[in-house]
């Protein structure tokens, strides 16, 4: 039994090499089994979507398919009747490469074409959503120093990051009493800038979202939650500048708890199109950034885990 537990453990401490967007790590055999192991299925999912796309796409073939039994049907009789065909079968067989020649390209055309707006588009949506994701949590973070609180962890990144921030705001509520050392002017007129460039990270999802064309996006949906939340830092502002109350530690508190379910949709409908990739992505990063070693030049982990640099 010794023998076999101190074979278990070498095997599990023997370090393979494993590749994962474009970055290279060393990492011991059994995370790294577990890796190539999700990474097949991702691959698989991704293949069996490419042919649901493909099937799709099909009726254009169908439509060009029925175009060209039209046209046989009106010139092979004519062929006949001048006499360069003998039979049907003469002018099907002379119309054969008309047939496949126009269905191949109309097939291989429309998919790469497709293929190819649908990969742009789906860069441009992820450069969107990920710039998005991070500089909301820089700002809900900035938000909170200013009652001289810190929150290094992420907070939108899966369902769970968000539920561990949600229930840490439950928690210090009742103890946050007042703002960090700066001047209560200099405060209003921080938050007043923390504020207006959030509103312009809105403004450019909105912007950016009507030059996207994958139709896995709900427009609709972004729209409405991304207006919410503009209508709601607004708000924030105009309360900042002319209530006449003080402005209060509490309320900067209450303002991020209030408005979290619309940065969190927002997010959330920006990361549709990934949706079912998301969590096991986020396990295979969490495995290679606390089990593995970056061997190349660049980590494509190093913006989606913060505790490697606590």
């Amino acid at each position: 039994m010794n023998i076999f537990n101190i074979i278990k453990k070498y095997i599990c401490s023997f370090m393979i090499l494993v590749r994962y967007k474009k970055s290279w790590y060393k990492i011991n055999l059994r995370d790294g089994i577990f890796i190539w192991k999700q990474t097949a299925w991702l691959l698989i999912r991704r293949l069996l979507r490419f042919g649901k796309r493909i099937r799709n796409r099909s009726l254009n073939i169908v439509i060009v398919l029925i175009c060209a039994i039209l046209f046989s049907t009106l010139i092979i009789p004519i062929g006949i009747n001048i006499e360069k065909y003998e039979t049907w079968y003469d002018g099907l067989w002379d119309l054969r490469t008309f047939f496949l020649t126009s269905i191949l390209i109309v097939f291989v055309n429309t998919n790469v074409a497709e293929e190819r707006r649908r990969n742009e588009g789906l860069h441009k949506l992820f450069s969107t959503y990920s710039s998005f994701m991070f500089d909301s949590e820089y700002y809900i973070r900035d938000l909170l120093e200013t009652v001289g609180l810190s929150y290094r962890d992420k907070i939108f990144l899966t369902q769970d990051s968000l539920y561990n921030f949600e229930e840490y705001l439950e928690e210090i509520i009742h103890y946050v009493t007042s703002f960090n050392t700066m001047d209560k002017n200099d405060i209003k007129t921080y938050m007043i800038h923390l504020h207006q460039k959030q509103l312009i990270e809105f403004k450019n999802v909105l912007h950016d979202i009507n030059t996207i064309e994958p139709a896995e996006i709900r427009k609709d949906r972004v729209r409405e939650w991304a207006s919410r939340a503009v209508a709601k830092v607004e708000s924030e502002i105009i309360k900042i500048q002319f209530s006449s109350k003080e402005y209060t530690p509490l309320e900067v508190i209450n303002y991020i708890r209030e408005n979290l379910i619309n940065f969190e949709y927002s997010i959330a409908e920006l990361r549709r199109p990934w949706r079912w990739d998301h969590e096991r992505n986020m396990n295979i990063r969490y495995r290679l950034i606390y089990s593995g070693k970056i061997v190349s030049s660049f980590d494509t982990n190093e913006y989606w885990f913060d505790k490697r640099f606590d």
